[in-house]
């Protein structure tokens, strides 16, 4: 048997071998840096494509609005074509990549729409950081706090509560002296009666005591306040402005009770004296009636005792205090018809209402809000409670109850406001946006400018009241910004009222509040300014209208005001366009495509059948996800 032991060509095959490995890693190389081109450049043209979809943006939105927004249900056949145009090989004799587009689609969820809140804000924030007129509402939330505004209103409280005393000690006083009266009267009444009264009036004496200390106490606060105010509207107001203050004179009540005071030492002594001499009377008087009657010597010696104790009781004086402040003058008719009148005045104003049979008036429902919602929160700002009063100011009256409870409602009222405005100034820059966005969109009574808006003079006051009738939303924005008014006239006439008694101070300052709130009112819908209150008449700031929707804005809840902007959004595009609904555009919209790409060498290595799910036959299979927004 012939052995063959010649080797030659064995190398010849190990090579083939060999390299055919590696021409099939290079070609998986090949393939892999192909995939990761495509996918580099589906994710570049999904991009791309999305951003062109955005720029399609509603014009009449961004135009009247300055708020971008685009319809995503409309838009899929715009990013497939934008897709396709970007992603497919311009050069025809040459595809280093075959890219098959399986399926483009477009999607916003609800929470990305106009209706929610955070989306809505942000825009509104990215519209107003360019135009920015925040001097505006700075200014007013600055001169609100300058007034001293929570301090007049400590002043009025203070004011009311020593009135209320004022009140107490003068009934008290009365019952007093009628006891007085009737323990003098030496021939009425047994002994034994007139200890129990002698011991209720000391009872009386001492409380009313008490009482003439704390209203002594509140006036002097009162008095401490009065100077602390003046100084610091001072600061505010230069040399030439403090005209105003000259006359501020402080409350005249703390001699009359330092007197009443000691009038009552005196009393509370003089009926400690007296009690003891009754009682020695009462004893005498209970062995009178245990002796016998032959016994006459003594009967009369007890007789003369008695008679000489009586003429050592001590006569009690009647007290007296400071004169009664007479009511002030109440209203004339004259005075009160002039708010009706302009009340009424602005109820026959033209005005439009939203109807459900009208389509242009089609009103978001709350579903979709709440949909859109579902992570939203509150703002802070809890909302300024209504100014509650009695409007029939000829109820002030001697016994002041009228001007002391609404002297009350005027305290709870402001103090509030001063903590909301306060907690704005220091952390509220974003109402504040919102607040000068909503001035500069929507119309209101004195706006000069016309925007052909569906609520042509009264879209803030529809957003601060929120009723469907136009009118009506003004005739109630006019009753706010008077009881404001009404609030800060009365605290500051209160402050600047010369006269010495609490009580005619107090009901002079709401008769004055009440008449110069009207004179404001009329000024401003005539297109004037008007001094924050008389205290500051002299000062270079002065309010319009406008502003005193600010404040009001300012001091609204969150929620039900950026709900009421999107309404009237819908609304005033429905004039344009007949089929808008905001619910339908988003500010944030995502874009998804499925696309095959052929491989040239992964195919043979047959990796599909290993578990690759992105590998089908030839092909691999890309699916990209690209979400942008304005």
């Amino acid at each position: 048997m012939k052995v063959y032991n010649n080797k030659k060509g064995v190398i010849s095959v190990f090579l083939i071998i060999i390299f055919t490995a590696l021409l099939m890693f290079a070609g998986l190389i090949i393939d892999l840096c192909r995939v990761m081109v495509a996918e580099r450049k589906v994710e570049n043209a999904l991009d791309t494509a999305v951003r062109s979809v955005l720029a399609e943006y509603d014009t009449e939105l961004v135009g009247q609005f300055g708020l971008y927004g685009v319809a995503p249900g409309v838009k899929e056949e715009e990013l497939e074509r934008y897709f396709r145009v970007n992603l497919l090989e311009r050069h025809k004799n040459f595809n280093f990549i075959n890219y098959k587009i399986e399926k483009v689609e477009i999607s916003s969820i609800a929470q990305k729409s106009m209706l929610n809140d955070v989306v809505f804000k942000e825009q509104i924030r990215q519209y107003m950081k360019y135009k920015g007129p925040l001097l505006l509402t700075e200014n007013v939330v600055d001169v609100f706090l300058k007034g001293s505004f929570d301090k007049k209103a400590d002043l009025l409280n203070v004011g009311k509560d020593a009135s209320r005393d004022f009140k107490k000690i003068e009934q008290s006083k009365d019952v007093l002296n009628s006891e007085i009266k009737k323990v003098t009267a030496l021939a009425k009444g047994s002994v034994i009666e007139k200890i129990v009264t002698v011991e209720n009036i000391k009872s009386g004496v001492g409380k009313l005591m008490k009482l003439a200390q704390k209203t002594q106490e509140k006036t002097e606060l009162a008095n401490a306040q009065i100077t602390e105010i003046k100084e610091e509207t001072n600061k505010f107001l230069l040399a030439e402005e403090q005209e105003a203050l000259v006359n501020v004179q402080r409350v005249e009540n703390e001699e009359d009770l330092e007197k009443l005071k000691e009038k009552l030492a005196q009393l509370q002594a003089d009926l400690e004296f007296n009690q003891g001499i009754l009682k020695q009377i009462a004893s005498l008087e209970k062995e009178s009636a245990s002796l016998d009657k032959k016994d006459r010597a003594r009967e009369i010696a007890l007789y003369n005792q008695k008679m000489f104790l009586y003429e050592q009781l001590r006569p009690l004086e009647p007290l007296d205090f400071a004169e009664k402040a007479a009511a002030p003058d109440p209203l004339s008719k004259k005075e009160i018809e002039a708010k009706d009148r302009l009340a009424q005045a602005l109820e026959k104003l033209m005005g439009r209402e939203i109807s459900a049979d009208n389509p242009v008036t089609l009103l978001i429902k709350p579903e979709y809000f709440a949909e859109a919602n579902q992570k939203s929160s509150e703002g802070k700002t809890a909302g300024l409670t209504e100014l509650e009063f009695d409007e029939q100011m000829e109820k002030l009256s001697g016994d002041n109850d009228f001007a002391e409870n609404t002297g009350t409602n005027i305290f709870n009222y402001l103090y509030e406001m001063n903590q909301q405005i306060q907690q704005i100034a220091r952390s509220g820059k974003d109402k504040m946006y919102f607040t000068e966005y909503i001035l500069d969109k929507y119309t209101f009574v004195t706006s000069p400018v016309k925007r052909g808006h569906y609520f042509e003079q009264g879209e803030v006051e529809y957003l601060l009241c929120g009723n469907k009738n136009e009118r009506l939303n003004i005739s109630q924005v006019f009753f706010r910004i008077w009881s404001m008014r009404f609030a800060l006239n009365a605290v500051d006439s209160f402050f600047l009222n010369p006269l010495p008694s609490f009580t005619v101070r107090l009901g002079k300052a709401l008769v004055e509040g009440f008449i110069y709130a009207t004179k404001d009112l009329l000024a401003m819908y005539g297109g004037k300014n008007v001094p924050l209150c008389a205290s500051l008449e002299k000062a270079a700031v002065r309010l319009s209208y406008a502003d005193h929707l600010r404040l009001l804005l300012l001091l609204q809840r969150e929620k039900p005001q950026l709900e009421r902007m999107r309404q009237l959004i819908q609304i005033n595009l429905r004039q344009v366009e007949p089929d808008f609904e905001l619910k339908n555009h988003a500010a944030i919209i995502t874009g998804k495509a499925e696309v095959t790409m052929n491989l040239w060498f992964a195919p043979l290595l047959q990796l599909d059948k290993l578990g690759f799910k992105q590998i089908q036959g030839s092909n691999y299979r890309l699916l990209k996800t690209a979400t942008l927004g304005y």
